[in-house]
């Protein structure tokens, strides 16, 4: 009977539900982790680009693989497809994201104020997943007096299922800062935030539970981007005749700082 168990397993279809992290740094190799079913047969795993692979496989069973994955740093920016290829046939796909800063894995247990995981405060990625409807993440880190920092908590569009909240905490508990939508169509948080003195604050990364107690289940992973980079909200026109030259407007945050931009094909 186990081994008629096994062959069923090995001819079944694979799946995957969860890719930890969403992602990593252009020009970095990548501990992965594929959480699913029916993986036993798995034997590598594909991207939409030759500028990632799926570099060597450490462990698997039929519901994990854990891996290695190489990012050229050519690789473009944002999500890209994976599918995990296996001996009985092509999973579906999940977004691994390429980033330009580097990545900081989150580190359980940090679910109450006092347990939180102290992190530097720089341009970075850190990757999180809260397990379970009650789990709620902490970080501590520690800033100057004015300095304006971009907390931007990525989950729904870079794969993951989970609806969530940030704060800013400062070293007593009070609360200076929250969101959980970035407007009417984005719901994800993103808080820009001008620290008031020197110190310790915490930032708090929960997920929206509702009325109803919705929790996203076994994809509950985000990428917390922290950055000083400008916010566009909006640009004007949407778009224009190619070949000429035109003006246009755009609007946000932070945008003394710019020095140029550029346009790239959307993926």
């Amino acid at each position: 009977m186990q081994l008629i168990a096994l062959l069923l397993t090995l001819g079944a279809t694979p799946q995957i539900d969860r890719i930890t992290p969403l992602g990593g740094q252009a020009g970095t190799v990548v501990a992965v982790e594929l959480v699913g079913k029916n993986l036993a047969g798995f034997t590598s795993a594909r991207f939409d680009t030759k500028e990632i692979e799926w570099l060597e496989t450490s462990s698997q069973t039929p519901e994990r693989v854990l891996g290695r994955v190489r990012i050229s740093a050519k690789a473009a920016l944002g999500p890209h497809r994976l599918q995990c290829l296996s001996k009985s046939g092509l999973s579906n796909g999940r977004l691994f994201n390429v980033t330009e800063f580097p990545g900081l894995n989150e580190t359980e247990p940090n679910d109450q104020r006092n347990l939180a995981q102290r992190i530097p405060l720089k341009p970075q990625v850190v990757y999180g997943y809260l397990k379970g409807e009650i789990d709620v993440d902490h970080y501590i880190l520690s800033a100057k007096a004015g300095e304006r920092w971009l907390f931007d908590a990525q989950s729904i569009e870079r794969g993951g299922f989970m609806e969530s909240s940030l704060q800013i905490l400062d070293s007593t508990g009070k609360e200076l800062a929250f969101n959980e939508d970035q407007d009417e169509y984005l719901e994800t948080p993103r808080l820009s935030f001008r620290f008031p003195k020197d110190g310790d604050y915490i930032l708090k990364v929960d997920q929206y539970r509702g009325p109803q107690g919705v929790a996203c289940g076994e994809n509950c992973g985000y990428a917390l981007h922290i950055s000083q980079l400008p916010v566009v909200s909006a640009i004007f026109p949407l778009g224009a005749t190619p070949g000429k030259p035109y003006k246009v407007r755009i609007v946000g945050e932070a945008l003394d700082t710019v020095e140029s931009a550029y346009l790239q094909r959307a993926r």
